[in-house]
């Protein structure tokens, strides 16, 4: 079911709990019920009509401004998968990983069965809570062209939420 943005898609939101390796990992269950509540988050909102749903670490709270841990993009990976097997074609499957890593969210798109990836920044650049945030459109559309992802797409924040 490929999103039609002509229709204005309904996205509705995976947050998944702290993952291994952040500050608040364990302050929502254990690694288990982290990734048992992504994967009910995800058929809720197959049920409840949406059309895609966004994975996101929304509760780490703090982010990197950089590159994820390895143990996090693992988890994050681990999760992904989880959610689309779950989902099924019933729900397209995006990717957001911390606050702007692109990198790590087009890879798990990629290998894990995800359609998109939301980009808080591609274009120029923007001050959050973690510091700048500078978006590198080339390098990103390289790196997607490099692992052979150019069927993920991208979808770009034209305001920047929750800086």
């Amino acid at each position: 079911m490929p999103l039609n943005f002509a229709s204005s898609p309904i996205i509705g939101m995976i947050h998944i709990g702290p993952l291994p390796g952040t500050p608040w990992y364990g302050a929502k269950g254990d690694y288990a019920a982290v990734r048992a509540k992504a994967i009910a988050d995800a058929l809720a909102l197959a049920e409840g009509g949406a059309q895609a749903g966004l994975v996101q670490n929304r509760d780490d709270r703090v982010f990197s401004n950089g590159s994820a841990d390895p143990v996090v993009a693992a988890a994050f990976a681990d999760i992904t998968r989880a959610v689309v097997d779950a989902a099924g074609d019933r729900l397209e499957i995006g990717v957001q990983v911390l606050r702007n890593d692109l990198r790590a969210s087009l890879a798990i798109a990629h290998i894990c069965g995800g359609s998109f990836v939301r980009c808080g920044v591609l274009l120029g650049s923007t001050e959050t809570v973690s510091g700048r945030v500078d978006g590198d459109p080339y390098a990103i559309l390289n790196y997607r062209r490099q692992i052979g992802a150019e069927h993920v797409k991208l979808l770009v924040s034209r305001i920047i939420r929750h800086g």
